[in-house]
């Protein structure tokens, strides 16, 4: 029972950890290469500091017209 209830309890915890972007007129696909290249952009600036390299990414990804919800 213990488990069952760390289980959920992280789950939700989880849960908010989710980012969202929307764009208003670019398609999945578009998504998955902006993204894909907003990623890689963040490794190279970030090196092993995640919090630049998420940074980074989240940058590129505004620069590029995405919003984050």
């Amino acid at each position: 029972m213990k488990v069952l209830i760390a289980a959920l309890f992280m789950a939700l915890l989880l849960a908010g950890c989710v980012t969202y972007y929307n764009h208003p007129t670019k398609t999945d696909q578009e998504w998955a290469a902006d993204y894909a290249f907003c990623s890689a952009q963040g490794g190279q600036a970030g090196g092993d500091n995640q919090y630049l390299r998420d940074r980074t990414a989240h940058n590129c990804l505004v620069g590029r017209g995405w919003t984050k919800e």
